[in-house]
């Protein structure tokens, strides 16, 4: 990769005019998308324990700690029902 290939891509990544990860990595990702989403679920299984444990210390901490709960698995599953649905 020479110097002006890696400006351009560089400019692709901080610009968010076109995809540029979907192309490259989305066909790969396709095959493990149930792996990924179970694993996911898994990590956030643990982070809804980790939240109810932290109710007993601090009551506001664990509630803010299960939105993003909520948030991080709307976020999983997007991601997830995108490579299912990646077709190229």
């Amino acid at each position: 990769m020479n110097q002006e290939e890696l400006k351009q891509n560089t400019q692709k990544m901080l610009e968010l005019k076109e995809p540029f990860f979907v192309e490259k990595l989305a066909p790969t990702l396709k095959n493990y998308a149930q792996i990924i989403y179970l694993v996911g679920l898994v990590l956030l299984a643990i982070s809804v324990l980790g939240a109810i444990i932290m109710l007993f210390s601090s009551p506001s901490a664990a509630i803010i700690s299960l939105l993003f709960v909520v948030v991080e698995f709307i976020l999983l599953r997007m991601f997830c029902e995108f490579l299912i649905s990646y077709n190229k």
